[in-house]
C-alpha cells in the first residue's frame, strides 16, 4: 500500500491547484513567465506526489513528457523569431525584404510550435486522464480533453477560450478532489503466511 498519507494527498492537491491559477497568470506582463515556469514546476511536483500515491509512474511521466515538448516549442518559436530577426537586420537584400516574403517563414514557424503545442498537451491529457481514473474525480478527465480541443483549435480565437475554460475546471478538480484508496492492481498484497509445522508425534 502507498505510504503516503491523508496529509500528504491534501498537499498534492493544493500545489496542482495553485500551479494551474499561476499558469493562467502566465500572461501577466513583466512576471507572466515567472508565474508560468512556477505554476508548471507546482504542477510536476504535484502530479509526482499523486503519481508516487497510487504507484503508477505514468501519471508523473507523462506530465514531465509534456512539459519538455512545451519546452522544445518554446526553444523552436525564440530560434525561429530570432533567426527571422537577425536575417532582417544584418542581410540587407535588394529590393528590401517586406512582410510578404516573411510569410512562407512565418507560417512554417506557427505550424511547427502548433504541432509541439498539441503533442505537449495530448501527454498532459493522458496524465490527468490517468490521474481521474485513480482518483475518480471526473473533472480531470473533462479538464484533460477540454485542454486538448483547445490546443488544437488554438489556431482561431475559440481555442484559446476552450483552454481558458480546462484551466478553470482543471483547478476546481485539483481543489476538490478527495482521497481514495489505490487502484488493486497498484496495492501490493502480501503472500498469505505459511501454515503451521504439523505437531510432534
Amino acid at each position: 500500500m502507498s505510504t503516503y498519507t491523508d496529509k500528504e494527498f491534501e498537499k498534492a492537491k493544493i500545489l496542482g491547484g495553485v500551479g494551474v491559477i499561476l499558469t493562467l497568470l502566465g500572461l501577466v506582463p513583466k512576471v507572466g513567465l515567472a508565474l508560468n515556469v512556477i505554476g508548471l514546476i507546482l504542477i510536476l511536483v504535484s502530479l509526482k506526489m499523486f503519481s508516487d500515491y497510487y504507484r503508477n509512474e505514468d501519471i508523473f511521466r507523462y506530465a514531465l513528457i509534456a512539459v519538455i515538448i512545451g519546452i522544445i516549442g518554446g526553444v523552436v518559436l525564440a530560434a525561429g523569431a530570432v533567426s527571422l530577426g537577425l536575417k532582417l537586420a544584418l542581410f540587407k537584400p535588394t529590393p528590401p525584404v517586406t512582410l510578404k516574403h516573411l510569410t512562407l517563414p512565418l507560417i512554417g514557424l506557427a505550424i511547427a510550435v502548433w504541432i509541439l503545442a498539441i503533442m505537449s498537451t495530448y501527454f498532459f491529457k493522458r496524465s490527468y486522464d490517468l490521474l481521474g481514473e485513480h482518483t475518480g474525480e471526473k473533472m480531470f478527465k473533462t479538464a484533460a480533453l477540454l485542454l486538448f480541443i483547445g490546443a488544437i483549435l488554438t489556431i482561431i480565437v475559440v481555442g484559446a477560450f476552450i483552454s481558458l475554460v480546462a484551466d478553470i475546471l482543471l483547478a476546481v478538480a485539483f481543489f476538490t478532489v478527495k482521497p481514495k484508496a489505490p487502484s488493486p492492481k497498484a496495492v501490493a498484497v502480501a503472500p498469505p503466511p505459511p501454515p503451521p509445522p504439523p505437531p510432534p508425534a
